[in-house]
C-alpha cells in the first residue's frame, strides 16, 4: 500500500500524475491524501477505475472538491470496490462534491457552512454492495453543513448514521442496500432533517425533524424529535428529557405504541394524532398550542 499525497501542481485533475507528490497517482490497495496545506482546488471528475483502500481529506484543508454550477452538480467520483476495510476521513472545510463507491466507513468531522439556501457544504453521495454496507460518522461544529444525497434526484445507500454535531441533511432518495430502510440513526447532539425511513432512531441529544418516511422504532431519551412525517410511527419510547413533538406539521398522524417512562417527557401534539389501543403512557406532561386548548 502506497500513500499518496496530493499537490495539483499541474491542475486540478485527480488523474494526472504530476498532480501527485513524486508523481506517485494513487493505485489500488493505496490511501490517497488531501493535506491541510492544499491550494489547488480538485475537479470533478470520475476516477473509479482504481480501488482506493483509505481517502484521508485532512483538518485545515480548504479547498474546493468538485463543483456545482447552475444547479449542476460534478462530483468527484471515487471507488473502494473490494477493499473491506476501507475508510474515508473528510474533515475540510472547502465546498466538497463526492461520490464513493463501496466504502466500508465514513467519518466526517468538519465541513464548509451551507453556501446558500437548500445547498450544503459537503455533499456526499454513497453507494455499497452486500459485502460492504458503509456507516457513516459525522461529528461537525454548529454551522458546519453535511448533505447525504440531499440534492433533487440523488440516491445513496448507508447501513447506519451516528451523529454528534453538525447540521445534517440526509435526502429522500437514501437507503440501505436493495433499496431497505436505513438500520439505524443514533444522535447525541446536531440538528438533522432526514427525508428517509429509519428502522430504529436513538436520540440523546440534538433535534431530529424527520420529514418523510417511516420510523419503525423511535427511542427519544434527550433532545427533541418532530416527527412531521405522515407515515405511521410504529414504536416510540420517551423517557428521561426526551421530547416527541407533533405540532410542525398540520396533517393527522398515526401512532401505533407508545411507552413513556416517568421522568421529564414531554410530548406535544397538534391537531390530530391517532394513538393506537396498545398505547401506554406511564408518566406524561401534554402541552397544547394556545389554538388548541
Amino acid at each position: 500500500m502506497t500513500v499518496c499525497i496530493w499537490t495539483g501542481e499541474t491542475d486540478g485533475d485527480w488523474g494526472t500524475a504530476t498532480n501527485w507528490v513524486a508523481d506517485d497517482m494513487p493505485e489500488a490497495g493505496d490511501t490517497a491524501i488531501v493535506p491541510a496545506d492544499a491550494s489547488v482546488n480538485i475537479d470533478g471528475s470520475d476516477d473509479t477505475a482504481v480501488a482506493l483502500d483509505a481517502l484521508i481529506i485532512e483538518k485545515g484543508c480548504t479547498i474546493t472538491i468538485g463543483s456545482r454550477a447552475n444547479g449542476v452538480v460534478t462530483s468527484l467520483q471515487l471507488a473502494f470496490t473490494g477493499q473491506t476495510n476501507s475508510t474515508v476521513e473528510l474533515a475540510g472545510t472547502g465546498l466538497t462534491y463526492i461520490d464513493l463507491t463501496d466504502p466500508h466507513s465514513i467519518h466526517i468531522t468538519a465541513a464548509a457552512a451551507s453556501p446558500g439556501t437548500g445547498q450544503y457544504g459537503l455533499n456526499i453521495l454513497c453507494a455499497s454492495d452486500a459485502d460492504n454496507l458503509p456507516t457513516m460518522n459525522i461529528a461537525c461544529d454548529t454551522g458546519e453543513s453535511v448533505g447525504i444525497a440531499a440534492n433533487a434526484n440523488e440516491s445513496s445507500e448507508v447501513e447506519s448514521f451516528t451523529i454528534t454535531g453538525g447540521d445534517v441533511t440526509v435526502g429522500d432518495g437514501v437507503t440501505d442496500f436493495d433499496s431497505a430502510a436505513v438500520t439505524s440513526l443514533t444522535m447525541s447532539g446536531g440538528n438533522v432533517v432526514c427525508k428517509s425511513a429509519i428502522i430504529t432512531t436513538t436520540i440523546t441529544g440534538g433535534t431530529l425533524r424527520h420529514e418523510v418516511g417511516a420510523i419503525t422504532t423511535a427511542n427519544v431519551y434527550g433532545g427533541t424529535l418532530y416527527y412531521n412525517s405522515i407515515t405511521t410511527l410504529a414504536t416510540v419510547n420517551v423517557k428521561d428529557n426526551g421530547r416527541l413533538d407533533f405540532s410542525e406539521e398540520l396533517r393527522a398522524r398515526t401512532v401505533t405504541t407508545t411507552n413513556l417512562s416517568r421522568g421529564i417527557s414531554t410530548v406535544i401534539f397538534f391537531r390530530l394524532c391517532a394513538f393506537a389501543p396498545t398505547t401506554r403512557m406511564t408518566f406524561l406532561d401534554i402541552y397544547l398550542p394556545q389554538n388548541q386548548q
